[in-house]
């Protein structure tokens, strides 16, 4: 009954991972490379209910070009089937920034497909659900922790405007 998140172990395969109940995956290990084999992944994907951390920022600095590209056709293909998305940076490990990697994370989910709103989702509601804490973080509502950025512009048209803070609430405390 333990909920288990991870890499695929290469040596245990994508389909006895989402056949086992892990519940997230990092970094889209064991996803095949666009095609026919990748359409049955995803479906098991969706059919598991499991959670993907693709992690496209870092992956585009450790990664050839054409296996970031590869890894961002995973990641649009997993968003169109409906499957759940969370928007993680590995951030201190010394290739990716803590603070700016959520922003170039928020980014290469956009240039993979998805909509500013389904990418922003991936960092707020979804990884809440993820959690198991909805009712206390992922959305802004009455009662809830209150830990939020104001933007100068809208996101939902430019994810880019995620960088442009304005200010930051923490705990319902606006910080100077």
């Amino acid at each position: 009954g333990m909920t288990f998140a991870g890499h695929m172990p290469p040596l245990v395969g994508l389909d006895h991972v989402l056949e086992s109940g892990q519940r997230s995956i990092e970094h889209l290990g064991g996803y095949s490379s666009p095609g026919s084999q990748l359409d049955a992944q995803v479906a098991a994907t969706v059919r598991a209910g499991a959670y993907n951390c693709p992690t496209l920022a870092i992956q585009t600095i450790l990664s050839s070009s054409a296996r970031s590209a590869d890894l961002r056709a995973v990641t649009g293909a997993l968003y169109k089937a409906g499957a759940r998305l969370l928007v993680g940076t590995d951030s201190g490990i010394d290739k990716t920034q803590p603070g700016s990697s959520i922003h170039d994370e928020l980014e290469q989910f956009v240039n993979a497909g998805l909509t500013p709103f389904a990418a922003l989702l991936g960092a707020t509601r979804t990884a809440a659900e993820y959690l198991n804490q909805t009712d206390n973080i992922g959305t802004i509502g009455v009662g809830k922790e209150a830990d939020l950025i104001l933007v100068r512009s809208n996101p939902l048209q430019d994810i880019g405007a995620t960088r442009k803070i304005d200010a930051v609430i923490v705990d319902g405390r606006l910080l100077n």
